[in-house]
């Protein structure tokens, strides 16, 4: 998933079988925050799905954080998200815990006028 600020936002709502060849393919670490344990990433998404959105806390950038929310189409099926990323001076973890509500339900709005009748987790 390096590179996708948004990946776990995805990664959260796709069917098991997606979760599965991420972690066959290998969860090499980026920065010292990376997860890279099946047991950890899994735990992480059930957070993720649970609360409707995502944080990288510098698992992809030393100094930044992200906040992401994912997108789902008419079929209720995921098919982007959306982010907030930040350096960890101004996206503070009081920050992201501020945002992440936020950016949820603007992923929600945003699924809704694609036709999505998915509901807040």
């Amino acid at each position: 998933m390096r590179g996708l600020l948004a990946g776990k936002a995805i990664l959260a709502w796709l069917p098991e079988e997606a979760v599965t060849e991420v972690v066959a393919a290998g969860l090499r670490p980026v920065t010292a925050w990376t997860i890279s344990d099946e047991t950890r990433l899994r735990a992480d998404l059930a957070r993720i799905r649970a609360r409707g959105y995502s944080i990288d806390d510098r698992e992809n950038e030393p100094e930044v954080r992200c906040v992401a929310a994912p997108i789902f189409d008419h079929t209720g099926e995921v098919t982007a998200a959306l982010s907030v990323s930040g350096l960890t001076s101004r996206m503070t973890a009081a920050r992201v815990r501020a945002l992440g509500p936020v950016v949820a339900q603007v992923g929600l709005r945003i699924s809704r006028e694609l036709g999505s009748d998915r509901q807040p987790s």
